[in-house]
């Protein structure tokens, strides 16, 4: 090879002009999960409930949204009951932040009335 050619070859490999795949070394086996125990479905993780929570009530929605991204992680590592068990508590915390949100509703729809009856009932009567 002259001087005024590039190099195309990399340091890193074994023989010069030869690239050789990354593989694992010899005695190295990937780790497959086993699979989930029979008649176990896979859990939801009611992301679309989680983000819809935060228009509701964003304390609760955040962790709902957090332990929604783990069930799929922890599905997929091989680890259903914990799965299962950030499904649930995802659940949970969206069904809490929903009924939250539908207390404080009712609470300021009934203040609003509240409201407009002590200005109704003490404001001078309109003029004429």
């Amino acid at each position: 090879m002259s001087e005024s050619q590039p190099s195309y070859e990399r340091p890193q490999d074994p023989v010069p002009g030869q690239y050789q795949a990354p593989y694992p070394p010899p005695g190295y086996y990937p780790y497959y999960p086993p699979p989930p125990p029979p008649g176990m479905p896979r859990p939801s993780n009611y992301l679309g409930w989680a983000i819809g929570a935060i228009f509701l009530f964003w304390p609760l929605a955040i962790p709902a949204i957090i332990k929604s991204t783990q069930v799929d992680r922890l599905w997929a590592e091989g680890r259903y009951d914990l799965a299962r068990d950030a499904s649930n508590t995802t659940k949970t915390l969206c069904l809490i932040a929903t009924i939250i949100a539908a207390v404080l509703f009712v609470f300021f729809i009934l203040m609003w009335f509240v409201l407009f009856n002590t200005v109704a009932r003490y404001a001078p009567p309109f003029p004429r």
